[in-house]
């Protein structure tokens, strides 16, 4: 990756912040860095879609960070979240956050180092992963990440993005053949969601750009299941 990447600190412990801007700087990556000590700072002043990755200590005065990660979710951000923590007990409710992982205080640079190499790995990763398909007569590509959801009608899918739909006329057994599974999940006779773009899950998926993805009734328990095991999935090794 030769982009030049923006990251996000909020600590409210100035001498953590500078720190780990300190590793960052260190680690050879190209970037700049901001640092904020509070979420509500960094939410009024930072450019929100044009950072890549926010690393965000999880005990902040006022909004923590766990809530701030979740409002980031909640406004569409296409950036990856670690946690710079002391404790992992709020590690469920970051990872339903979709954080990229956990990093524990006192920091060891070399764990900052390699998380860096996960995120810069994962970010070519997904960048590079796409589907097309045919809107209009024209052929559209579409990134994986960027499909939240899917709504299937007849012959006929829409697609739900960050940027608006994409209606076209494939069949979903085309459509499926060109998303891995996971994360895309088919979820219902008329739906098949993303799994990463999920906020939370009650009777129905709640996703993170305020749409509602229904489960099949007969299915319910067992979509669950799948979720939460994916969750878990992604989960696993992320405390370092």
């Amino acid at each position: 990756m030769n982009q030049r990447l923006n990251i996000s600190i909020c600590d409210d412990c100035a001498a953590d912040a500078r720190l780990l801007s300190d590793i960052v700087r260190n680690s050879g990556l190209l970037c700049d860095i901001a640092v904020y000590e509070s979420a509500e700072r960094l939410l009024s002043e930072s450019n929100l879609n044009g950072t890549d990755l926010f690393l965000l200590d999880i005990y902040l005065g006022g909004m923590s960070g766990v809530e701030l990660a979740r409002e980031l979710r909640a406004r569409n951000c296409d950036c990856e979240i670690v946690f710079i923590t002391t404790s992992d007990a709020h590690a469920l409710e970051a990872f339903e956050a979709d954080a990229l992982q956990y990093l524990a205080k006192p920091l060891d640079p070399k764990k900052v180092a390699a998380m860096l190499e996960r995120f810069i790995t994962i970010r070519d990763r997904r960048d590079l992963h796409y589907c097309a398909v045919t809107a209009d007569k024209t052929e559209v590509k579409i990134f994986h990440r960027d499909i939240h959801y899917i709504e299937i009608f007849d012959k006929r899918c829409v697609i739900h993005t960050p940027n608006g739909v994409v209606d076209t006329h494939s069949t979903l057994g085309k459509l499926l053949e060109k998303l891995p599974n996971p994360p895309f999940l088919r979820c219902h006779r008329g739906y098949v969601v993303n799994m990463d773009h999920v906020r939370g899950v009650d009777r129905d998926f709640m996703m993170e750009n305020g749409g509602t993805v229904f489960i099949s009734k007969a299915e319910r328990a067992n979509i669950k299941q799948i979720y939460m095991k994916y969750l878990a999935y992604k989960a696993r090794g992320r405390v370092v």
